[in-house]
């Protein structure tokens, strides 16, 4: 009996289709050039002046967001190589460019949206919040986990986007808290999160591929996340790769509510 079940599953992942689906958004032509990685320099202004955070912290909800903002007004992304100086100061003649990424990554964080913006990411954090758990046949009764929201919450909505054309940004929750964690460790599990743009996937089955644009990887078209969409009921290991590198786990993630901005003039 188990090699016959064993056997009529290997024939039905063989006969899975493949299904493809891809936006126009093309990370080595709709992306930035420069990487996410920053000299340590404050980039906020407040009445024209610098003040911290710093750049070193990241950028990359700022850049996901003005490179979409280019590629949904059809505008071509301003072929800048950097935004700072050998001596890390910033360069002047790209200074518009990173007060408008500045802009789009205080947008990105949507503070006032619990459920995709800033505070979802510490929900999703939080000990208290199980990996998953067992699934209740009664529809009004959805679980809270991380593998529910993503398999049977997120997947569907980001499908449906990208299925119409549309990229997706994403807050990709990469640390958990442990119990009783005071502000410093929150702090540092917030800096291990990261935002990328998902564009594409590719569905076998209930294995799912995710193409994302990462700010971190410029022009790379081989970064993706990796999971498998069948069970939300039991743990879902969700992987980030680079080509055929894998470059760690990631515990949750969840799209964030994306509006569209006018890029700058130039």
């Amino acid at each position: 009996m188990y090699n016959r079940i064993t056997a009529l599953a290997r024939r039905k992942d063989e006969l899975a289709t493949l299904i493809q689906q891809q936006t126009g958004f093309q990370p080595d032509r709709h992306g930035f050039r420069f990487a996410n990685r920053f000299p340590d320099v404050p980039v906020f202004k407040l009445l024209g002046v610098r003040i911290p955070p710093s750049a070193a912290r990241g950028l990359c909800g700022g850049m996901v967001y003005a490179a979409l903002d280019y590629y949904s007004a059809g505008a071509e992304l301003p072929p800048v190589e950097r935004l700072f100086a050998e001596d890390g100061t910033i360069l002047p003649e790209t200074e518009w460019l990173l007060d408008f990424i500045v802009r789009r990554l205080v947008a990105s964080f949507n503070v006032l949206d619990f459920r995709n913006g800033a505070l979802n990411y510490y929900r999703l954090m939080r000990p208290g919040f199980p990996d998953a758990c067992p699934v209740d046949p009664d529809p009004r009764r959805a679980p809270r986990s991380r593998a529910w929201t993503m398999v049977r919450v997120e997947w569907p909505l980001i499908r449906a986007k990208l299925d119409a054309g549309q990229p997706v940004p994403l807050g990709l929750v990469r640390a958990k808290l442990a119990k009783f964690a005071g502000p410093r460790a929150i702090v540092a599990a917030y800096q291990q999160d990261h935002q990328v743009l998902a564009y594409g996937y590719d569905l076998e089955g209930n294995a799912l591929t995710l193409r994302v644009y990462d700010p971190n990887h410029p022009g790379d078209g081989g970064v993706g996340l990796r999971l498998d969409v069948a069970d939300p009921g039991q743990p879902v290991p969700v992987r980030l790769f680079v080509g055929e590198k894998e470059k760690g786990e990631v515990q949750c993630f969840f799209h964030t509510r994306y509006r569209k901005a006018s890029p700058p003039a130039r």
